[in-house]
């Protein structure tokens, strides 16, 4: 298993679960299931890595309040806790998750490489910059080195050898006989030709 991305953003102080570590449990189980999500639905792994990118995404984006009802499935207090979804814990979970389905399922590696890269050149992740860098490189690694096993040229090609039947001698100088005759009847003499 690789890294936990949700620890990642506790420990440079994005979200803050105050030491409470029935919180994290919770918060675990709710990126699994939308991993599980997400490995049922491919195609959303795009709009997951977008609202996961983006700091400043709104809590009615479709992405986020799909995560906030996980949440809720695993957290049914949360609404006491936080008047508002909590949107910096709901994008933890979301790379997190996504991380999970992308070390299982070559699509949504793939997915997640070409829309982060993207996303993350308008984001302003200034305090997340190392935490993107390090979950883009990792599923990054892993598709390049898909891409190299079914792409790479073998070190040996064996070719049968070609078989190489010259054209009818005959036929092209009937060809060239009657590209002389149209020429010189049409502009004047050919080259090398007299007007006898």
């Amino acid at each position: 298993m690789g890294q936990e991305f949700l620890l990642q953003f506790l420990e440079v102080g994005i979200i803050d679960l105050g030491s409470d570590d029935n919180k994290l449990e919770k918060l675990r189980e709710t990126a699994k299931d939308l991993s599980a999500t997400l490995r049922q639905a491919p195609p959303k792994t795009s709009s997951f890595t977008m609202a996961a990118a983006d700091p400043a995404i709104a809590s009615t984006d479709p992405a986020i309040v799909e995560a906030m009802e996980a949440l809720k499935k695993q957290w049914q207090t949360i609404s006491n806790t936080h008047r508002s979804p909590p949107v910096a814990i709901l994008r933890a979970i979301m790379l997190d998750a996504i991380m999970q389905a992308a070390r299982a399922d070559d699509a949504i590696a793939v997915a997640f490489v070409n829309t982060a890269r993207n996303a993350l050149v308008h984001a302003s992740v200034a305090d997340e910059a190392d935490i993107w860098r390090t979950a883009v490189s990792e599923i990054e690694t892993k598709v390049d080195s898909r891409a190299e096993a079914e792409w790479a040229t073998p070190e040996m090609i064996s070719v049968k050898p070609l078989k190489y039947v010259p054209p009818n001698p005959k036929g092209v100088d009937y060809v060239f006989s009657f590209v002389r005759s149209y020429s010189s009847s049409q502009h004047g003499p050919v080259p090398g030709q007299s007007c006898a």
